[in-house]
């Protein structure tokens, strides 16, 4: 389609007609993932161009391909600029000319992309405020993707800028973008007073999700974004799943990427790590061919996440450090946020409290503390602050406020669990656990549903209920070992054996079979690297326990230091 267009661009007499055709070419090449070719037939347009909606949209094409390519900043400011040229509103505090908009040399991404190839309202009647009903949805468009571009870049005042232009765009009922100006409108709210009234301005852009037109690209992904952002994943893989099938049955290679970037953080939060890790390694490959950096570094982040869950220590490290320093050269906040979260996770799981609470805290003294991850990670600085004895007051009002403006089963669940881990007293503790299971049963998050089972098997094996931990800790095994969680099937089958469960192996090691399940439990950690202190962190119990049970337990297995551990099968 490219091609033709700019072949009947180059046999076009007439100026405006050559224009336009050449613009429509640049859009089809973008969606084909070719943005070189894209900016070079932009530039071409831009010489023959004058009026101001034709200037428009090739300022949004621009920012489309300067997102896709890493300027989040310069797309931005285009679709503020684009958005002022047909609107009529100010951009940055002076009105961008065409000239200046079409010599740029950039481009980036944005929502109203699938009407820049068109010649559309021609003769459409100006109202609200004078501006013609295709250029205001067109202007409106612009502004819900600076929107999201903003929130990408953690820069609040950016979001609440694209907010305060759109509302004072005059948009009509008849132009369909409520919702999603609501959304927008939400977005600042979250950013600047929290979530507890924003989720329910953001819902409608949620529902409307499943309903807005194929072709409408960017407003659906935008509707699968905000699922996440109010805890729908469901509704959110939905949305992006029928977009990625849309993609790819059109050709849309240039856009997949993002549609399989939504659809694989949406599948993580679900618990359905394979179809994530499928996803997140298709969109990688994608996000490389069409030369979409911050793409790939979001996509390596999610990567990270899972392989921290897994246990895969040097492919997270690898993973997470690449999309950190993708984030140097972008400053794109979503993808640190997910790598920061992802090294945290890996700390947590090998039983090393200490660092992923350090790790966490000094994520939120950055940008990933307006990223929705700074909500999600909450519990995981709660149980590491419990291990260690150190307060958690913070993310629990921050988990909190949240997912009691959510409203979701899995999200009180979730906070149900933080509670009892909080809670000294055994019998109020005994009953947030059980909320949090009930609550877990059919929310759909395995994982989350796991690690409350595998908390609540651990506080009830320490009040010395071994047979109610049991079941509990059955479970919890049972999930992870499902889900590939290595590290975490690890502490549930240590917790069984602690528990008196003799279901769960012992080991072949005649040596290792001589052990109490408690020197067991503390070799296993020992060998694995963990100080004395971190695992009397892990295991409730004080450093010189830990010492004393390490040396009970070094001539049964016929070693003398813990270096030696490492050589020995402790299955």
């Amino acid at each position: 389609a490219s091609a033709a267009l700019e072949r009947a661009a180059e046999l076009t007499e007439e100026t405006a007609v050559r224009a336009r055709r050449l613009t429509s070419a640049a859009v089809a090449a973008a969606d084909a993932g070719q943005p070189g070719r894209a900016k070079d037939l932009i530039e071409r347009a831009g010489h023959l161009l004058t009026d101001p909606r034709s200037l428009a949209r090739l300022s949004e094409l621009r920012a489309r391909v300067a997102f896709d390519e890493g300027a989040p900043h310069l797309a931005h400011d285009l679709l503020l600029s684009g958005a002022d040229l047909i609107a009529g509103q100010r951009a940055t505090g002076q009105r961008v000319t065409g000239r200046r908009a079409a010599g740029d040399a950039v481009t980036g991404d944005t929502a109203a992309g699938e009407m820049a190839a068109g010649d559309t309202a021609a003769g459409d009647t100006a109202d609200g405020g004078g501006v013609a009903a295709a250029d205001r949805v067109m202007a409106g468009l612009m502004l819900i993707d600076a929107a999201r571009n903003a929130w990408q870049l953690s820069d609040p005042g950016r979001v609440a800028e694209a907010a305060g232009r759109l509302h004072a765009l005059g948009l009509q009922p008849e132009d369909g973008l409520g919702p999603a100006v609501d959304a927008v409108t939400g977005a600042a709210e979250f950013l600047a007073k929290g979530p507890a009234g924003a989720l329910a301005t953001m819902r409608g852009l949620v529902a409307d999700g499943g309903r807005i037109r194929e072709g409408a690209h960017a407003l659906r992904v935008n509707a699968a974004f905000v699922a996440g952002l109010v805890g729908d994943f469901q509704a959110g893989r939905d949305i992006s799943a029928a977009v990625a099938a849309e993609c790819r049955a059109r050709g849309d290679i240039g856009k997949l990427p993002l549609a399989l970037l939504t659809l694989t953080a949406c599948d993580l939060y679900l618990g359905r790590f394979n179809d994530a890790v499928a996803g997140a390694a298709e969109g990688l490959r994608l996000a490389a061919d069409t030369g979409q950096p911050n793409r790939a570094g979001y996509l390596e982040g999610m990567l990270a996440w899972i392989a921290a869950v897994r246990g895969e220590d040097a492919e997270c490290s690898r993973l997470a450090t690449r999309c950190l320093d993708r984030f140097e050269a972008n400053r794109i906040a979503n993808g640190p946020a997910w790598a920061e979260w992802a090294l945290a996770l890996l700390e947590l799981g090998r039983g090393r409290f200490a660092e992923a609470l350090d790790r966490l805290d000094a994520a939120l003294e950055g940008p990933v503390r307006h990223q929705i991850q700074a909500v999600y990670f909450a519990p995981d600085q709660i149980e590491a602050a419990v291990r260690l004895g150190a307060p958690a007051g913070e993310p629990l009002r921050r988990f909190e406020e949240w997912a009691d403006a959510a409203g979701h089963d899995w999200a009180g669940g979730v906070l149900h669990r933080c509670r009892a881990l909080l809670e000294p007293d055994w019998d109020t503790a005994h009953e947030h656990f059980r909320a949090a299971v009930r609550l877990h049963a059919d929310s759909g998050r395995p994982w989350e549903a796991a690690r409350t089972r595998l908390a609540f098997g651990e506080r009830l094996r320490r009040e010395r209920h071994k047979g109610s931990a049991r079941p509990h800790l059955r479970a919890a095994l049972e999930t992870f070992e499902r889900l590939g969680a290595r590290p975490w099937a690890e502490r549930a089958r240590t917790e069984l054996r602690a528990a008196g469960d003799t279901s769960a192996p012992a080991g072949h090691d005649e040596a290792v079979s001589a052990l109490s399940p408690q020197e067991l439990q503390i070799v296993r950690l020992a060998a694995a690297g963990l100080t004395n202190r971190e695992i009397g962190a892990q295991l409730f119990l004080s450093p010189k326990t830990v010492s004393y049970h390490l040396y009970r337990a070094f001539p049964k297995l016929n070693v003398a230091s813990r270096a030696q551990l490492a050589g020995l099968d402790l299955s």
